[in-house]
């Protein structure tokens, strides 16, 4: 599994867009630096300048590695890659997991 190397980074932000940021994150079911860096990180993959005018959620998967390790390691990753789907993909996800669970039920 690729290691990551986090950084610190103290940013000023104007306090309308900080609530407008903390608003979608608890939407999202995020923390507020990981909707940032969501939101950031979609901003280098948006195909063309048109998603952005019409306020579209591009997004981009990491590569998927397989599940090898642990049970707490293969959870981590499925949140991992759970939280870099859009919304409809997430809701999409949690249908196919409570289909699952109501066969093994």
């Amino acid at each position: 599994m690729q290691t990551t190397i986090n950084t610190r980074l103290t940013l000023r932000l104007p306090l309308l867009l900080k609530a407008k940021l903390l608003r979608a994150a608890k939407k999202n079911h995020r923390s507020l630096n990981s909707e940032i860096l969501r939101r950031l990180n979609n901003s280098f993959h948006v195909s063309s300048t048109h998603a952005v005018a019409e306020n579209k959620r591009p997004y981009r998967l990491t590569k998927m590695e397989p599940f090898t390790g642990s049970t707490a390691e293969n959870e981590k990753m499925v949140i991992t890659y759970y939280r870099q789907c859009d919304p409809n993909a997430q809701k999409a996800i949690l249908k196919i997991i409570k289909a699952a669970h109501s066969l093994t039920s």
